[in-house]
């Protein structure tokens, strides 16, 4: 009866045991890492691309055309004043002096030919002469003128009087009368073209400019009607 009882509580211990709310586990203690920060661990080393040159300059050399031929000194020698260094083709030379003179007598011939045109336009603008674009530019808007050109030609009373070159549309009729009345609305009358020539084209440039200087060729012996 004894060993019952003793039986019967070890039982019942082990029941209220297992009934019992298990208690968690511990967290595990992690390791850190420490360090300790120094003055001298907070600096650092940097490198840089760079060119070191002098605050002041000066420019020892310059350029000189030409084809080197012959050179006495190496680069980095001691020179004196007056030593001749290199040598250049003397044919180079001559041709820069020849181009240079070339460029000076096309600037003094650019030059002449400005004077003179300088001069024509203040003769024309005393005389109340109008320019010739004004005249080419009212001819051309005529419907059957497909292009015009207005030069001066030696005049025995006036000196010079314009005449107008026209290229007639192709099927057009025109006449020197009613160009002359298509021009009256614009112009007064001593400005109108004296004559007008009707021609099948102009000369051109090969840029497709007027070539005044050829029609002037052509008509330097213009005869007047008297």
């Amino acid at each position: 009866m004894r060993h019952l009882v003793l039986y019967s509580t070890v039982a019942s211990a082990l029941v209220l045991a297992a009934c019992a709310k298990t208690e968690p586990a511990p967290d595990p203690v992690r390791a850190v890492r420490v360090m300790t920060v120094s003055s001298d661990s907070a600096g650092g080393i940097y490198e840089y691309a760079a060119e070191v040159r002098a605050r002041t300059e000066s420019r020892l050399g310059f350029r000189v055309g030409g084809k080197l031929i012959r050179r006495s000194v190496d680069a980095g020698a001691v020179v004196k004043a007056g030593q001749v260094l290199a040598q250049l083709d003397p044919q180079d030379l001559r041709l820069g002096q020849d181009a240079a003179r070339a460029a000076l007598v096309s600037a003094q011939v650019n030059y002449d030919q400005t004077a003179a045109d300088f001069k024509r336009y203040k003769d024309l603008r005393d005389q109340g002469f109008i320019s010739s674009a004004d005249l080419e530019n009212a001819l051309v808007a005529h419907p059957e003128v497909r292009e015009a050109a207005v030069i001066a030609v030696p005049h025995s009373k006036w000196q010079e009087r314009p005449i107008a070159i026209v290229v007639p549309r192709e099927g057009a009729q025109l006449d020197p009368a009613a160009l002359r009345e298509f021009l009256s609305g614009k112009f007064a009358k001593w400005q109108l073209p004296d004559a007008f020539v009707f021609v099948d084209e102009l000369p051109h440039t090969s840029t497709g400019k007027l070539l005044k200087t050829e029609l002037r060729k052509r008509y330097q012996e213009w005869k007047w009607e008297q």
